[in-house]
């Protein structure tokens, strides 16, 4: 079903903005699994409650939302068939992880004593092949690099989009409640009998349900509608916004026992991230250089969210560390990576790379 927009509607632009800042706070939480630093800041107690409460993967949420939404809106402007669908989401995803892969594990693997057999301990060259595939978190192990777990999720979420978006559309909030209980069925009996093999269910666990409300929110355009409640939004909507972001910040931490982040957590996330998303698309955004700068870092979002943990976690984490100030550093990764992703990008289109994405989408099926 697709309604018609209001005055104002969510775009491609805002989604980038949206993952600009996702992907900025995903750096600054990840900086604080660093381990010998003197930061004050990472010591204090308000340190360990923002990374609680707005850990990454309260980021990686916002960026799920987005993806369920950006996909459901190309397909609204350009239906495709599952075959045309799977081969552009997959060519696309598969094109910046193989960059990045065939750039940074060759340095790890020659420069930073990072072999695979380190890295892998067993089934060497299985275990290689199926993280160069990006589903090593299917097969219950982290990979060459830990944080790209993510990569496995969305190729699962990309996987089932087509027969989601049929469920989410035909069945709406009912199925919604649904996917926001998937979690804590998984994590009971039925993810107990799944074992720890081959286990796809382990992927996408905490993911369903985000995604599943990206989709939603496409379809009945619900960014902006929510927007447009108030045609000028104000300090007074803006205080309602921070104030339930709070109050879910605090019902997350109530579950969230030795940093653990069960099922619960991971129900809470969801709304916790469409506030960000709100907050920004309605105030954050109206500001002409923040719009600039997180529309700009959030095209590279992905480069960088693949780049960053190579930087500061394994291979120089002495130098990100070493400026002490939590700004400092900050500024430092995601300058960093960056300009990697910047170098990245201008190697691809020295390859053409961008015009063989062009001739994959553009076969007909026979």
């Amino acid at each position: 079903m697709y309604v018609e927009a209001p005055v104002s509607s969510f775009t491609r632009d805002n989604t980038f903005f949206a993952k600009g800042i996702a992907i900025c706070l995903i750096l600054f939480t990840h900086l604080l699994y660093g381990g010998d630093y003197t930061s004050t800041l990472f010591h204090s107690n308000f340190s360990q409650i923002f990374f609680k409460a707005f850990s990454g993967k309260l980021a990686l949420t916002v960026f799920v939302i987005l993806s369920g939404y950006g996909l459901y809106e190309s397909l609204k402007r350009k239906p495709q068939n599952i075959r045309s669908f799977y081969r552009k989401r997959f060519s696309k995803l598969y094109i910046n992880y193989w960059s990045v892969w065939l750039v940074f594990v060759p340095i790890g693997v020659f420069f930073f004593g990072r072999s695979f057999q380190d890295v892998y301990l067993k089934h060497i060259f299985f275990r290689l092949f199926i993280n160069i595939l990006g589903l090593q978190s299917i097969f219950c192990f982290p990979g060459y690099n830990i944080t790209w777990w993510f990569i496995s999720t969305i190729i699962v979420l990309y996987f089932i989009f087509p027969f989601l978006k049929t469920l989410v559309i035909k069945y709406r909030y009912f199925f919604l409640v649904i996917c926001l209980f998937f979690p804590l069925v998984v994590e009971g009996a039925l993810f107990r009998f799944l074992g720890t093999g081959i286990n796809p269910v382990r992927a996408i666990r905490f993911w369903i349900f985000p995604f599943a409300l990206g989709i939603y929110l496409s379809d009945v355009n619900g960014i902006a509608r929510v927007s447009s409640y108030l045609s000028k939004p104000g300090w007074l909507k803006l205080m309602v916004y921070l104030l339930l972001l709070v109050c879910l910040a605090k019902l997350k931490l109530d579950y969230f026992p030795n940093n653990y982040r069960p099922a619960v957590a991971a129900a809470i996330d969801p709304f916790m991230a469409l506030l960000l998303i709100q907050i920004g698309f309605e105030f954050v955004e109206k500001l002409k250089l923040a719009q600039l700068f997180f529309r700009y870092i959030g095209i590279h979002s992905l480069n960088i969210f693949l780049i960053h943990t190579f930087i500061f976690y394994y291979y120089t984490p002495q130098l990100i560390y070493g400026l002490k100030s939590p700004i400092f550093m900050f500024i430092a990764l995601l300058g960093s990576s960056l300009i990697f992703s910047l170098i990245l990008e201008q190697i691809k289109k020295w390859l053409r790379i961008d015009e063989l994405y062009r001739k994959i989408n553009a076969l007909k099926p026979k």
